[in-house]
C-alpha cells in the first residue's frame, strides 16, 4: 500500500477470518442458520443484552428501534440527533414519519453536546440518538438522565467505551453495523441489542419474515420487517469478534504514532485525552485552521485525507448554521486521516512524517 495512494478507509479481513466456509459447504447452506445463531448468542453476551436481532443494515437495527419506541409512546414524534451525523441516521427517522430534531456538537470534539440536547426536549421527544462520532464515546448514561430513552448508535463506536463501560451495552437499546469499512465487517449486515424485556418482546416479531399463520387469523394481517441476514456474513463477522481487543489495540497504536507526531505542532488542535482513552478510534481527526492547505499537502503526497467524518445536516435540511455555531466552527478545521488496519507500518510512517512536516 505504501507504494501507492494510501486509502482513508478499508476492509480489513484475515485469510483465516474464512475458515467456516467449510463447514458452509458441508451443510450446503448459507441461509440463517447455526453460524447467525451462534452471532446472535455472542453479541447477546458481549452487550448484556436481552435479545439481539440481526439486521440487514445497522440503518434497519435503527429503524427498528425507532419503530419500537413510536409504538410503545404513539404521541412522541420527535428524535434528538446530533447534527454532525451520517446521514443513514435521519434517513431511519424520517423513513418511520418521525421528526428529527438537530443538536449542536460539543466545542472541543463533534460529539453531541448535552446543553443543546436539554434545550430541545419537550413532550413530543421520542429518542435521544447518542452516534458516538468516529468512535468517540458520547455520555449515555448522563443522557438518559433526561427521562427520554436513548439510543446507542454504535455503529462506528463498537469497542468504544466510556466511564460506565462499553458503549454497545448502553441505552435502552444499541445499534451495530458491520459494513464494508466498520471497525468489524461483514461485507455488510448490522444489529441491535435490546436491554428493556418489554421493548424485546414486541420488536422481535417484527424482525423475522412472517409470523405464525394463528397470529394473522387472531390480529389480522401484521407487517414484518424481514431479516435476511446470512451464515455467510455471521460466519465472517463472528470471526472478527473474536479478535476485537488486538484489532481496537492496534488502532490506537496507529493512533498513538499520529499523536506523537502532532503533539508539538500549534498548528493542530487533537481531541481532549479522556476523550480518546476508551475511544476504539475508528476514525482520527484533527482540527487545523488552515485545513484546505493541509489537505492538497496530504493529497500530494497520496493520502487520501478527508474533510469530514460524518455530514453537516445543515445544508441537508436548510438549516440555520448560526444555530450550531460548535459544528460550524469544529467542521471548517476537521481533517481526518487514515487510521484503518489495511495500512502497513510504512504507510503509517508517511502519514506521520506529513504530519511532522506541519
Amino acid at each position: 500500500m505504501s507504494g501507492g495512494r494510501i486509502p482513508h478507509s478499508s476492509s480489513q479481513v484475515l485469510a483465516e477470518d474464512f475458515g467456516y466456509i467449510a463447514g458452509l459447504g458441508d451443510s450446503n447452506f448459507v441461509g440463517a442458520g447455526r453460524q447467525s445463531a451462534a452471532l446472535r448468542d455472542e453479541l447477546r453476551a458481549f452487550c448484556g443484552a436481552v435479545t439481539v436481532l440481526l439486521c440487514d443494515s445497522g440503518t434497519d437495527a435503527l429503524r427498528l428501534a425507532l419503530l419500537g419506541l413510536s409504538r410503545r409512546y404513539p404521541d412522541r414524534t420527535e428524535v434528538i440527533a446530533n447534527a454532525y451525523v451520517c446521514p443513514a441516521v435521519p434517513s431511519a427517522i424520517c423513513q418511520l414519519g418521525l421528526t428529527p430534531v438537530f443538536a449542536d456538537c460539543n466545542p472541543q470534539d463533534m460529539g453531541l453536546a448535552k446543553e443543546a440536547v436539554a434545550r430541545l426536549i419537550g413532550p413530543k421527544t421520542l429518542a435521544i440518538i447518542c452516534s458516538h462520532v468516529g468512535g468517540i464515546a458520547e455520555p449515555v448514561i448522563e443522557f438518559a438522565g433526561f427521562g427520554v430513552p436513548v439510543i446507542s448508535d454504535a455503529a462506528q463506536a463498537l469497542g468504544s467505551s466510556n466511564a460506565s463501560g462499553q458503549v454497545a451495552a448502553q441505552g435502552i437499546m444499541s445499534v451495530m453495523s458491520f459494513g464494508a469499512t466498520k471497525v468489524i465487517t461483514g461485507g455488510s449486515g448490522g444489529a441491535l441489542a435490546i436491554f428493556d424485556a418489554e421493548l424485546a418482546e414486541s420488536i422481535a416479531p417484527l424482525a423475522v419474515e412472517e409470523l405464525p399463520v394463528g397470529r394473522y387469523l387472531s390480529d389480522g394481517f401484521l407487517p414484518t420487517w424481514g431479516q435476511h441476514f446470512d451464515d455467510l456474513r455471521a460466519g465472517l463477522v463472528r470471526a472478527q469478534l473474536t479478535r476485537l481487543p488486538a484489532m481496537l489495540a492496534a488502532r490506537r497504536q496507529i493512533a498513538a504514532t499520529y499523536d506523537a507526531a502532532l503533539e508539538s505542532r500549534s498548528a493542530a488542535r487533537l481531541l481532549p485525552e479522556a476523550a480518546t482513552q476508551g475511544a476504539n478510534r475508528f476514525r482520527y481527526y484533527v482540527f487545523v485552521a488552515d485545513r484546505d492547505a493541509r489537505l492538497a499537502q496530504l493529497h500530494a503526497a497520496g493520502i487520501d485525507a478527508r474533510p469530514s467524518i460524518a455530514h453537516d445536516m445543515c445544508a441537508y435540511f436548510r438549516l440555520d448554521e448560526r444555530a450550531f455555531p460548535n459544528l460550524g466552527n469544529n467542521g471548517r478545521q476537521l481533517i481526518s486521516l487514515p487510521i484503518h488496519l489495511a495500512l502497513d507500518a510504512a504507510a503509517i510512517t508517511q502519514v506521520a512524517e506529513q504530519l511532522t512536516n506541519w
